[in-house]
């Protein structure tokens, strides 16, 4: 009997202390309520968190909305002030209590991490703080002389920023290993960094002198216009450009003169001068010989690109046309085969043509700018001598000198005999 008593006495107090904390699990709000409060954003060390995006959802109504679900506002983004706060004000205008919602839904978020609180209208701290999960990354950027480099992007996942007039920009970032992009004008630095607490980087972005020339295909200089970093420059007479101080490993620039522009890439690091040069003179087209073997005829001709920049020619530019007229019968034009056999040094192959005919021609060629010469000309194709039939022997002649030649002989033989003649006589009388 004392145990079932115990027990029930254990089971009252339960429901009584039940009783009493729920009230505060459960708060209410008036009807048609108003609500002005602040939503500080913390970070992972419950630090304030500038540049966060802050939503808030709440009711509006309860009985005004699609099938009678009630109306929901969201505001923001509200964007966090250097102390991390913003301040909100909503309002409700329902007024039967059984349809009304008291909660509110914050939602903040910054470096691509988020995080959400529930309170409820007119029952909470002020400010109401939220804490997300990031620690913030302090970059300083910097020329390779250590001067801090003002205006500077840098972007660390979904967050970005610019560094001040020291070159330093906080972005925050969640733990674990983190990509980054600096950009400053032309020169842009990536890598990598992991985030475990705070982190501060230091980034170099160097630079570099850089120097061009613009000039036509003889040598002149041209006073052309020259756009890079979204500003143009326009040269002077002796149509030089130099920059002492630009950043990056790749510029990309646009050259224009007299209508025509050049798109220029420089590598500072590896070459900071160089020459764009503007070719408007065409090739020379010269010295054409003809040579005639087995009924065909071969034409070879000079193509050279003269000045001392000139692009060269292009030597798959060069074709060769023909037709051939006789009286006033004359054949479509027909392409010719041309082909290069050294340099600026061509051939072009015609095939056997009738005799007496004559063979119109034209050869052009271009640059590798685009520049077209052309050159006309014509030449006759002879008949062919007829070949000699006689069949008649030659007469064979004595060669002149031959009679002369027996008396010599003859006369050195004698003289050999009498000396052999006196030499015997002469052993034999001293015997």
């Amino acid at each position: 009997m004392n145990f079932r008593f115990l027990l029930l006495l254990l089971s009252l107090l339960a429901v009584s202390s039940f009783a009493t904390v729920l009230p505060t699990d459960t708060p209410t709000c008036n009807i048609s309520y108003n609500d002005s409060f602040s939503i500080r954003v913390l970070d992972a060390k419950f630090r304030p968190v500038p540049d966060a995006d802050v939503f808030v959802r709440y009711q509006y109504s309860g009985s005004v909305g699609t099938e009678g679900k009630g109306t929901y506002h969201i505001l923001g983004p509200k964007v966090t002030n250097q102390s991390g706060m913003v301040n909100v004000y909503i309002s409700n205008i329902e007024t039967v209590k059984s349809r009304l919602e008291c909660g509110i839904d914050i939602n903040a978020s910054i470096g691509g991490t988020t995080s959400t609180k529930e309170t409820f209208a007119n029952a909470h701290s002020n400010p109401v703080d939220v804490q997300v999960n990031v620690y913030p990354v302090q970059f300083f950027v910097h020329d390779q002389r250590n001067v801090p480099i003002a205006g500077a992007k840098v972007t660390v996942g979904t967050e970005d920023g610019s560094t001040n007039e020291n070159g330093y920009v906080t972005i925050f970032a969640p733990k674990g290993k983190a990509n980054y992009l600096i950009s400053y004008k032309d020169g842009k630095q990536t890598g990598s960094f992991t985030v475990n607490d705070d982190v501060v980087y230091s980034a170099v972005l160097p630079y570099n002198s850089l120097a061009f020339d613009v000039v036509d295909d003889l040598g002149n200089t041209l006073a052309a216009t020259v756009f890079f970093q979204n500003k143009s420059v326009e040269l002077g007479p002796d149509g030089h450009y130099f920059n002492p101080s630009i950043f990056g490993d790749q510029i990309d620039f646009t050259v224009t003169y007299s209508g025509i522009t050049k798109q220029l890439t420089m590598f500072p690091v590896v070459e900071n001068t160089t020459r764009v040069v503007f070719d408007f003179g065409s090739p020379t087209l010269a010295n054409v010989t003809q040579s005639t073997a087995d009924g065909s005829t071969r034409l070879f001709i000079n193509i050279f690109d003269p000045g001392q920049y000139a692009s060269g020619v292009n030597p798959s530019s060069v074709q060769v046309t023909y037709r051939t007229e006789s009286g006033t019968q004359y054949t479509d034009w027909t392409k010719a085969t041309a082909y290069a056999i050294s340099k600026n040094n061509f051939a072009v192959d015609f095939p056997s043509f009738a005799p007496n005919s004559i063979v119109k021609f034209k050869i052009e060629a271009s640059d590798r700018e685009g520049n077209r010469a052309s050159l006309t000309g014509s030449f006759t194709v002879v008949a062919a001598e007829p070949a000699n039939n006689d069949t008649t022997p030659p007469q064979q002649e004595t060669p002149a000198g031959n009679g002369s030649s027996l008396i010599y002989m003859s006369g050195a033989a004698l003289i050999i005999i009498l000396i052999v003649f006196v030499v015997f006589r002469l052993k034999k009388g001293g015997d």
